[in-house]
């Protein structure tokens, strides 16, 4: 018993979400901390766009919370390693591709995507 509670105050200096399931004399933790990236796109340039990309990217399974910075056109997104890339493909359609890879096509997605997110506000 001494045992497990020794490792599960390790795990919680550590700080990591986790859940603990502890039996007779053993523990297990999964761990279930979100990872935090940052992607820098290309033509962000009012709320509009702000929104339509949180919703559209709030739908990915996974993703738990999304911030955008219009000032510095970046997108702040909690979730799995394994969500970044489709992150990634999501904004390029909508038209806000990372940051180097814009197009005249991007640019116009992203009146449309910036359209839909203000008559959705």
């Amino acid at each position: 018993m001494n045992a497990n509670l020794t490792r599960i105050n390790i795990i919680k200096k550590m700080q990591f979400n986790e859940t603990i399931e502890c039996s007779q004399s053993l523990c297990f933790y999964i761990e279930s901390y979100p990872l935090m990236y940052t992607i820098e796109v290309e033509n962000i340039k009012c709320s509009g766009c702000v929104k339509s990309i949180e919703s559209s990217l709030l739908k990915i399974e996974g993703i738990e919370n999304v911030e955008v910075d219009i000032d510095n056109e970046l997108v702040h997104i909690s979730g799995p390693e394994t969500t970044k890339t489709i992150a990634m493909q999501k904004l390029e359609t909508m038209g806000y591709p990372e940051k180097g890879h814009n197009s005249l096509i991007d640019k116009a997605k992203s009146y449309v995507s910036c359209a839909i997110g203000k008559i959705n506000a």
